[in-house]
């Protein structure tokens, strides 16, 4: 069982990449997303060889995560989205918007 999460997870003892296969899998009813899913244990940020288009930041994300995904951004010049909710909209759906950058 995955200890620290909000929600009981069961890993198979035989299989020690079942986490990782958990994190790393994506329904294909999400395919259209393109999404890189990056997953470290340290503080730095991995080596990233090919440059991403665009990075969109959730709405739950830590000020701490966020600050330094927008600085990793900046450094790169890479677009930077933020996702919101529409809370007018009758469609469950989350939007997003660009973050200018300051100079």
């Amino acid at each position: 069982m995955l200890i620290n999460s909000p929600v009981e997870v069961f890993i198979p003892k035989d299989d020690e990449l079942a986490l990782y296969k958990a994190l790393l899998h994506k329904s294909n009813d999400w395919s259209h997303e393109k999404e890189w899913r990056i997953i470290s244990q340290c503080d730095a940020f991995p080596q990233i060889i090919q440059k991403p288009l665009a990075i969109y930041l959730g709405v739950n994300m830590s000020q701490e995560n966020r600050s330094k995904l927008l600085d990793f951004a900046t450094k790169n010049n890479i677009k930077t989205f933020g996702m919101y909710i529409d809370n007018i909209s009758r469609q469950y759906q989350m939007n997003y918007r660009e973050i200018k950058k300051e100079v």
